[in-house]
């Protein structure tokens, strides 16, 4: 189904604590486009239409493009650990601050995705104590936007272990870690 990205986030909150665990917290999303901002409160994994496949090397292919449809902080707001999103287009239009950020959870694992049209592609913002572990890689993140700020393709504010591996990026500052 395509449309409205809140339907993602609805997907994701209709997921009850303790109603799946583990592996079998996953949400395929197919290809077409979702416009607006996603909301991820759960630990789950959300996997696009080309989930697994590196996005450094994919080519043109059927995506499930989540793309801004209005000026947000972040267009993807994960708030919860243990949260993976794998094989997706994610396009700030020129909308979105940040195309997706992590905020001061555990875990999050971001892969197989192309990046676009955000100031900052990937931002981890750790809370006092910090964001512990995480995963960014094979990622496409390119065509950020330009005229603004500094464009950063990933950010690390107050992250431990957070691995920033095997990504092509193209931006004024690669990565870029704070403690």
């Amino acid at each position: 189904q395509t449309g409205a990205a809140d339907r993602i986030t609805e997907a994701v909150d209709r997921i009850e604590d303790g109603a799946l665990t583990g592996g079998s917290r996953l949400i395929d999303v197919h290809a077409g486009a979702y416009a607006g901002q996603v909301i991820v409160d759960e630990s789950v994994t959300l996997r696009g239409a080309q989930w697994g496949v590196d996005a450094r090397t994919r080519g043109v292919v059927a995506e499930s493009v989540i793309e801004a449809s209005a000026a947000s902080d972040a267009l993807i707001e994960v708030n919860a650990s243990n949260v993976t999103i794998d094989g997706f287009s994610v396009d700030g239009a020129d909308d979105a601050f940040r195309a997706i950020r992590v905020n001061g959870v555990d875990f999050a694992t971001v892969q197989n995705n192309i990046i676009t049209g955000a100031v900052r592609g990937m931002q981890y913002n750790g809370a006092a104590a910090g964001n512990t572990g995480g995963l960014v890689s094979q990622n496409l993140i390119q065509g950020l936007t330009t005229g603004g700020p500094e464009t950063y393709g990933v950010l690390a504010f107050d992250a431990s272990y957070a691995s920033v591996t095997n990504n092509k990026i193209t931006s004024d500052v690669g990565v870029f870690e704070q403690y």
